[in-house]
């Protein structure tokens, strides 16, 4: 903690990864039906996935893991990818030492692989 204070990373973070990371959530919002609501404070994000239009969540946090979110998350794997999901909820947790391109390319591989979880709504 001494160093992380003494070091600016807190004013990196809020100052050069803030405007991006909330950025990048509000485009997968508007491009992926699967992507039901999102929220950031800093870097430490999540999004939670719905299984239909009406909002039903892919899984609950008790249940074992959706086929569809397996899939998602190997393809992610694949990308480079590696995040913490739990039930319905993607969690975004980047390292503080983070830049904003490797934010956004961090967003990127989520865009690109959010396609399965588009298709696998029930009503897509």
């Amino acid at each position: 903690l001494h160093w992380t204070l003494k070091s600016g990373v807190r004013a990196c973070v809020t100052v050069s990864t803030l405007p991006q990371t909330q950025e990048c959530y509000n485009d997968l919002l508007a491009k992926h039906p699967s992507v039901k609501q999102a929220r950031c404070v800093g870097l430490f994000g999540a999004f939670d996935v719905q299984r239909d239009r009406q909002g039903t969540f892919i899984g609950e946090v008790n249940d074992p893991m959706d086929p569809a979110m397996v899939a998602f998350k190997k393809d992610l794997y694949e990308r480079g990818l590696f995040t913490m999901m739990r039930g319905h909820t993607v969690f975004t947790n980047p390292p503080l030492t983070v830049t904003a391109d490797e934010v956004r390319e961090g967003f990127a591989m989520l865009d690109a692989s959010l396609h399965i979880l588009d298709e696998a709504m029930t009503d897509a």
